[in-house]
């Protein structure tokens, strides 16, 4: 062998060293990263394997969902039933007679999310009161109502989807 072959061959095998030892270090840090997020995963737990903490985070996790797919359903139980709950009230008084003084007469409407609910109508006069009450559904009544009634029904609609403050 000749010297020019000789150094040839030491010169590859330090490039080989060098190449191997900035692998080394790469690898090095990548296994302190790795450690540091291992110890970070374990910060608070005792005598517990990685996987067997993975999994009871895992399993919490699939409870929570459940948990949360229950308030869903809930929330809309809740709905349907707010929305069929009588909420929304118009008052009006007035005075339907000349002959009486003021406004003891009045009409109430109280509905629903929906329009459905009713009229309620108290006539005050001298000789006695009167009370008319009226089905409602989609906001309208098969019977005729009276414009103080309409006002009323209109003042209930008006607070449709008002939320107190």
């Amino acid at each position: 062998m000749t010297i020019d072959v000789l150094l040839a061959a030491v010169a590859a095998l330090a490039v080989a060293v060098v190449a191997l030892a900035l692998y080394v270090l790469a690898l090095e840090r990548r296994l302190r990263r790795a450690v540091w997020h291992y110890r970070r995963l374990r910060e608070g737990v005792r005598g517990e394997r990685l996987d067997e903490l993975l999994e009871g985070h895992l399993a919490a996790t699939h409870d929570a969902a459940a948990e949360a797919l229950q308030a869903i359903a809930l929330c809309d139980q809740l709905d349907l039933r707010l929305r069929q709950a009588l909420q929304q009230v118009g008052v009006v008084r007035f005075n339907p007679f000349d002959d009486t003084g003021g406004d003891q007469s009045f009409s109430v409407a109280v509905t629903n999310a929906e329009g459905d609910g009713f009229v309620l109508s108290s006539l005050h006069g001298r000789s006695g009161s009167r009370v008319y009450a009226k089905p409602v559904h989609g906001g309208t009544s098969r019977y005729a109502l009276s414009k103080e009634e309409e006002q009323a029904l209109l003042e209930a609609s008006l607070t449709r989807g008002a939320r107190p403050s």
